[in-house]
């Protein structure tokens, strides 16, 4: 679910650390925050990501649970405004979505979605059956139940549109 990079941003994202706890000191989160910078810029300008993952980043709709607000405006009420939103390390885990989409292993990602495309044009009645099948392979990955609901919505946002992928996030919410 990688998107298609230019070979300058294949070396920007080879480049960059995704996992803000391993960046070691403040040199190295801001030539890492640098490269972020420049990956984002480089993607938006020839519209690389994908509308749906950019809209989990902007949108209030795709912020289950965001309370109204968007991913973005909870960095900006934080302080945080334009380049210094994608400066910040924890929009590291935004930036992997869009490069990477869902945070799954590719075994998972292939099986929910091969059950989805079993669906054909997923309806309502659908929802039940994917969503225990989510939480069965939610359950198999070892996440922690709110990582799994989170990365199963974009899951469900690449695979089914955002129609029923609130749904799915639920259903993964309800595993014990």
């Amino acid at each position: 679910m990688k998107i298609e990079l230019t070979p300058e941003e294949e070396k920007l994202d080879r480049e960059i650390e995704y996992e803000a706890l391993n960046l070691r000191d403040h040199i190295q989160a801001n030539a890492n925050a640098d490269r972020v910078v420049a990956l984002l810029r480089s993607l938006r300008a020839r519209n690389a990501v994908p509308s749906h993952r950019m809209r989990y980043f902007t949108d209030a709709d795709y912020n289950v649970g965001g309370r109204g607000s968007s991913r973005k405006e909870q960095f900006e009420r934080n302080g945080n405004r334009g380049e210094d939103i994608v400066r910040n390390g924890h929009f590291l885990e935004v930036m992997r979505y869009f490069v990477y989409g869902p945070d799954l292993p590719a075994v998972t990602i292939s099986a929910f979605a091969a059950k989805v495309s079993e669906c054909g044009m997923v309806t309502s009645s659908d929802i039940s059956g994917l969503s225990a099948e989510a939480r069965r392979l939610a359950r198999q990955t070892g996440l922690p139940k709110r990582k799994a609901a989170d990365e199963f919505y974009k899951l469900a946002l690449e695979t089914m549109g955002h129609g029923y992928a609130s749904s799915i996030r639920d259903g993964v919410m309800q595993m014990r």
